[in-house]
């Protein structure tokens, strides 16, 4: 079965990775991805100095940031009951963030976005530098 990405239904909407589980193999892990509307928090500026967006610890979610790479290195996770395969120094990295932090959604690029879509691909990526600094 291939994998399906949920439809995205807001200009500013993204995708965010949940994670669920460890597989029954004790190796895999599963994670949901759900789309999600996304604003933009309100940033307050006095004197042309910008302040920290509101609720600013309170984040709903984490842009996760990594290099790509070219490693014939992939391992597979479950998404959405799918198998996906992703490259292992992302696997590396959300391995070690469900071991101290389970509960954490995760936005990242190589899964968030449809990297085959050619319009929405765009959009997401115009998207990326407020996804990853606020």
């Amino acid at each position: 079965m291939a994998f399906v990405y949920p439809t995205i239904h807001s200009p500013r909407g993204i995708r965010l990775l949940k994670y669920v589980k460890v597989a029954e193999d004790g190796k895999t892990m599963e994670f949901s991805l759900e789309a999600k509307r996304w604003e933009v928090p309100e940033v307050e500026f006095e004197q042309n100095r910008p302040e920290p967006p509101r609720n600013s610890n309170q984040r709903d979610f984490y842009a996760l940031s990594y290099v790509w790479g070219t490693s014939p290195d992939k391992e597979f996770i479950i998404c959405n009951g799918v198998p996906v395969e992703i490259t292992r120094n992302l696997y590396d990295a959300l391995s070690q963030l469900i071991v101290h932090t389970p509960d954490i959604e995760l936005w990242t690029d190589s899964l968030c976005i449809n990297q085959n879509d050619p319009v929405e691909k765009p959009a997401q990526v115009a998207m990326m530098g407020d996804l990853s600094t606020l």
